[in-house]
């Protein structure tokens, strides 16, 4: 090296150490970034027992053994399907080979439907004197006269054109409630939850049609998972079998399933019925084979996107395919995902901090639609609900005798990915760290209370998707390690 560029370079160096912090070259090599837990990165929380690190998929799936080994195959996975939905117990419906024919008259069956739904809601209200209904107070003669108004809507409905059930395709993403009626029901008027809604249904989702309000509003039917009432301006009516399967029904080269929290489409002024439609985590749709793709879609031509069909309505709510345009930068798969230990997880967190709904209201997802949704990405079909989640012919380790020492070595023992329920709630493990057991969980409230006097728990309202381990606890005061009941490996025999 020159005189000139030594001494060039010597003043860099001292220009260097000047502005810089306060720290020695020793310290440099040595200094570690400290990470409070509970406390993430500018404003954000964690549960006390959570780091940053945890936050991340990569941290949990560094974990496991194996995490890409394949766990299913294929065609393992649609022998699984068939298993769990031939089980009475998990409550599905295999609607590809549902019979559209009525065992008894459309006229029967609409006034036994108006009959059910009415004692349904009366008992799903019970002994109460007082419900709000969009936030407002119905006193119990308000009640019964709201509910004799939805019971007569049901029962007035004409039948004399509707010889069969009808298959249909959802277009919008909707709930579906235990009654037809769209208006939030709950026990006060700042009761998050809608006391009537059973589940939710995505875009794409097919769904079987068996009656019609009077008012023309609401269907009733079944989706693969749960019965119910939808509004019909969210469904299309299909008139045959084929197409109907053609949308839906899909090998897994043919499909695009969402794999992360959710996509909402681009707005659109030249084609409004595809504009600004939410496609949830596991929403699964037709791919546009290459030799159908038009040149343009809406005045956007097809670069950089998947080309997907769309299911739409026509004026008379009929089913139309149409094509949509799907970022390519977004979280989605060409056919299902692999199903391995580090592809659950990723989409698992892919939903960290998303907001809870019950029973999928709100566009969201409560825990039990949180665990289907994500298995859903690998073409893996579980039931509605905790209770038929547990029931469903899997691998199972019962935990509701253990003492909590036994329960943490059996739950050390299960992979991430497995699911673990106590009543009411259902959670995903995710690992261990030192004692600690860690789930991941769309989950509605919560105490870190460490030490309880009888009931006394101060319990925080979080509704979000959350990961936290399990010493939190319950408003009973029990850990959630207490309260497990079961543990079980979806893909597992």
């Amino acid at each position: 090296m020159n005189f000139k560029k030594m001494i060039s370079t010597l003043l860099i160096l001292a220009m260097v150490l000047a502005f810089a912090p306060n720290t020695s070259f020793a310290d440099a090599k040595t200094t570690k970034t400290t990470v409070t837990p509970g406390v993430g990165d500018g404003n954000l929380t964690y549960q006390s027992d959570v780091t940053r690190e945890m936050t991340k998929a990569s941290y949990w799936a560094k974990k496991q053994k194996n995490a890409d080994k394949v766990l299913m195959t294929e065609k393992q996975i649609r022998a699984k399907n068939q298993k769990i939905m031939g089980d009475p117990a998990t409550n599905m419906h295999d609607l590809k080979n549902m019979s559209l024919n009525y065992t008894t008259t459309a006229a029967d069956r609409r006034d036994k439907l108006a009959e059910s739904t009415y004692n349904d809601i009366k008992e799903r209200i019970g002994t109460r004197e007082e419900i709000y209904r969009s936030g407002a107070a119905l006193d119990k003669t308000a009640i019964d006269k709201w509910f004799n108004e939805i019971k007569k809507n049901i029962s007035d409905a004409d039948v004399s054109k509707l010889k069969n059930k009808q298959y249909a395709i959802c277009t919008k993403r909707g709930d579906l409630w235990m009654a037809p009626n769209a208006d939030p029901v709950g026990w006060s008027a700042t009761d998050p939850d809608d006391e009537f809604v059973n589940s939710s249904i995505n875009v794409n989702e097919p769904f079987i049609v068996d009656m019609i309000t009077a008012d023309g509003k609401f269907y009733h039917g079944s989706s693969n998972n749960c019965d119910g009432w939808v509004e019909a301006d969210h469904f299309a009516i299909v008139d045959d079998k084929d197409t109907w399967l053609a949308q839906w029904d899909l090998k897994s080269d043919q499909a695009l399933v969402v794999t992360t929290s959710h996509i909402t489409l681009e707005k659109s002024i030249l084609d409004p019925a595809t504009s600004g439609v939410d496609l949830m985590l596991g929403t699964v749709l037709p791919l546009i084979p290459r030799d159908q793709m038009p040149d343009t879609i809406a005045e956007r031509g097809t670069w950089y996107n998947h080309v997907v069909w769309l299911p739409t309505r026509d004026k008379d709510g009929k089913f139309v395919r149409t094509p949509a345009l799907i970022s390519s930068h977004h979280g989605v798969s060409i056919g299902y995902l692999p199903l391995t230990k580090k592809n659950i997880l990723k989409v698992a967190f892919s939903c960290l901090g998303d907001r809870y709904g019950w029973g999928g209201m709100l566009h969201a997802m409560d825990c039990s639609m949180y665990t289907r949704s994500i298995y859903r990405c690998f073409g893996l079909e579980l039931p509605r609900n905790t209770t038929w989640q547990k029931d469903m012919p899997t691998y199972k380790v019962d935990l509701s005798k253990m003492t909590d020492g036994k329960k943490k070595k059996a739950i050390s023992k299960l992979p991430a990915g497995a699911l673990l329920m106590f009543s009411g709630h259902i959670t995903m493990y995710i690992g261990q760290v030192g004692k600690k057991h860690y789930v991941i969980s769309d989950v509605g409230s919560a105490s870190e209370t460490v030490e309880c006097v009888g009931n006394d728990v101060s319990v925080k309202s979080i509704y979000c998707v959350s990961v936290n381990s399990l010493d939190v606890r319950r408003r009973s005061g029990n850990t959630w390690l207490t309260e497990m009941l079961v543990g079980l490996v979806p893909w597992k025999d």
